[in-house]
């Protein structure tokens, strides 16, 4: 095994995985630890405190939705943005993989490798950096995908509810007209 750690020492310094190397040690790649507690504060109604949107019973909460739906937009967009620079990270970052891969796989003791589950143990320990990043980048998007899915959804269901809410307020003007002397004048002047 001393072997392989030699080789794969070399492979380090080959000129490919350098260059993968030092394009993943580049800011862009530096994923801040604190992303996954600014998700958790767009997982909306997790905190148990918090039941503006379950305490909703009628017409009267009408403005209470229209708060919800208002506090929900940003956050929406907030995680989309997270989605979108993380998903184009991930891809980068998958492509520098493949990199790496195809040099490797052109090495005749890769090649040789009795299954693909040493193949795949060598590059992972070609470029440690590189995995390591590319698990973080995939546990944010992980993140962001289920908080994305529970603000759409929120978001739909007091949509829903304040519609069925504003049909309940012009069903009950309907039926109790609050001018109705005033509607009396007009069909006289007609």
């Amino acid at each position: 095994m001393d072997d392989m750690s030699e080789k794969i020492d070399g492979y380090r310094s080959e000129e490919p995985i350098v260059t993968v190397l030092a394009s993943v040690s580049r800011p862009q790649f530096v994923i801040d630890e604190t992303i996954h507690r600014e998700l958790q504060t767009y997982f909306l109604f997790a905190n148990a405190s918090d039941k503006k949107s379950r305490t909703v019973m009628g017409p009267a909460d009408y403005n209470t939705l229209i708060e919800i739906l208002n506090d929900l937009q940003p956050a929406k967009e907030r995680v989309s943005e997270i989605l979108l620079v993380f998903s184009r990270i991930r891809n980068d970052l998958t492509n520098f993989l493949d990199i790496v891969r195809a040099h490797l796989y052109t090495k005749p003791e890769v090649m040789n490798a009795k299954n693909d589950a040493i193949r795949t143990a060598i590059v992972s320990k070609t470029v440690p950096e590189l995995e390591k990043v590319l698990s973080k980048v995939k546990s944010v998007i992980e993140s962001a995908e289920i908080v994305h899915k529970n603000c759409n959804q929120t978001y739909n269901i007091c949509n829903t509810m304040s519609n069925v809410i504003k049909e309940m307020l012009y069903y009950r003007s309907l039926a109790n007209p609050p001018e109705q002397e005033s509607k009396g004048k007009l069909h006289k002047q007609l």
